[in-house]
């Protein structure tokens, strides 16, 4: 379930919460590669809070977030040098996948108990009430990610918008199957 927590995360930091103007600062300086970083940290270790008190939680996010972070400043440089951006899109989601399922697979053999009383017990630990959540981040996402797509380069044509949303049902398939 742990795995399925770091794609909610990151469909949310990568996606929901990376607003233009951030995606706009992240192609001029570094600073905001840091920040949208720091926002996905945060974002992760908020979704995995059952599993806080273990120390392997925060190096594993910590980890990723580092992973992360250079994966996108990476894909920023390329993208700036050869004024490409579906390739370098495309890789960097299978890189973030990769490091979120190799993450999320550490994180897997943790225990945690959440108290009986706990109001998120009967959501945190179920699969339906995770699978709504993937849809509503799904849903609300969809429509944005073709209209920036579509307004940052009017040569963008359905295939390469095809693209962006092929890989965010990617996403949402795989936290799907991990339940």
């Amino acid at each position: 379930m742990a795995t399925t927590y770091l794609i909610i995360a990151h469909l949310l930091a990568d996606f929901i919460l990376q607003s233009n103007r951030l995606v706009a600062w992240k192609m001029k300086q570094f600073r905001g590669v840091v920040v949208h970083v720091c926002i996905f940290a945060a974002v992760a270790l908020l979704v995995l809070f059952p599993y806080l008190g273990y120390w392997q939680t925060w190096l594993i996010v910590g980890a990723i977030s580092v992973f992360h972070l250079v994966i996108d400043q990476a894909k920023i440089n390329i993208a700036l040098r050869r004024d490409a951006y579906v390739m370098p899109f495309v890789a960097d989601q299978m890189l973030h996948f990769s490091s979120l399922i190799i993450g999320g697979h550490y994180l897997n053999k943790l225990s945690f108990e959440l108290p009986s009383n706990f109001f998120f017990n009967n959501i945190y630990t179920n699969a339906t009430a995770v699978s709504v959540v993937l849809a509503l981040i799904f849903l609300s996402y969809i429509l944005d990610v073709l209209f920036f797509q579509h307004n940052r380069t009017r040569k963008m044509n359905i295939s390469k918008i095809a693209s962006f949303v092929g890989i965010y049902i990617f996403y949402v398939a795989a936290a799907l199957l991990m339940l």
